[in-house]
């Protein structure tokens, strides 16, 4: 699996996201799923 492809969608998911019409909670939630996911991502990329 290719991990920096994987961020970079991330990336653009977290982007677009701002543009989907959510519940606060559910907007919440996946903001810190991708904060997350993001933060360890470019710190497994940084390691390899």
């Amino acid at each position: 699996m290719d991990l920096k492809k994987l961020l970079e969608d991330l990336r653009k998911l977290d982007n677009y996201k701002k543009t989907i019409r959510w519940g606060h909670y559910g907007k919440e939630k996946l903001q810190k799923t991708l904060d997350l996911l993001i933060k360890e991502l470019d710190y497994i990329i940084i390691l390899d």
